[in-house]
């Protein structure tokens, strides 16, 4: 296998979460989906992937890794997010589907997020601060959680294609989803909803909706 090479700090924080997760972490050619193991570029990793590792939190040090640009947790153990999560400036794709979320701190609203999996959680409230990623998300997953209300500022993400909203408490898609011109994929499975927003019919680019 490959030989690693890091920056000092970043083979710290490697050589921790290899001990974290008692396997190593070795240079794979994604992170996506069912994937252990890392990108790395100039001495920097750039893409992690720990799936499935019983992660509970994060190692010391872990968000000094300052050039990640996509982290995979999916299927792990986390209940909170710590704050510093700020410090992972160059992030743009987020994947922590299926852990034990039941809030989001506004920190992770400062990240340049264009593609943001967040399904399988306990999550109970989409934050208002939702609407910092107007510029950049394109993705946002919340199906599987246990969401009753959407705020406004959802609505404000003109460049999102894909939102996933099934199995959650939502009665009612607010008229205000026709502002969401960019959007492809709408999925509204197992909602018990009054009835669907007429304005659905002005989105200009729906291609996919799932409501049954």
């Amino acid at each position: 296998m490959k030989e690693i090479r890091l920056i000092e700090e970043e083979a710290k924080v490697l050589l921790n979460l290899e001990e974290l997760i008692n396997r190593p972490l070795n240079q794979v050619s994604t992170v996506e989906y069912s994937v252990v193991g890392c990108i790395v570029e100039n001495h920097h990793i750039v893409e992690l992937g720990l799936y499935g590792c019983k992660l509970e939190e994060f190692p010391p040090n872990f968000f000094s890794l300052t050039n990640l640009r996509k982290l995979n947790l999916w299927d792990n153990r986390i209940s909170s997010i710590a704050p510093d999560i700020e410090n992972l400036k160059s992030l743009t794709y987020l994947n922590f589907e299926k852990n034990r979320l039941k809030d989001l701190p506004k920190e992770l609203f400062t990240l340049p997020l264009q593609k943001l999996f967040l399904g399988d959680n306990l999550l109970e409230e989409l934050p208002p601060e939702i609407g910092c990623f107007k510029d950049t998300l394109t993705y946002l997953n919340l199906n599987r959680n246990q969401i009753s209300t959407l705020p406004e500022e959802l609505f404000q993400l003109s460049l999102l294609k894909t939102l996933g909203l099934s199995f959650n408490l939502i009665t009612k898609i607010p008229e205000e989803i026709e502002q969401l011109k960019s959007l492809e994929r709408l999925t509204l499975e197992g909602l018990k909803l009054e009835e669907l927003p007429k304005s659905l019919k002005s989105l200009p680019n729906l291609k996919e909706l799932y409501n049954h």
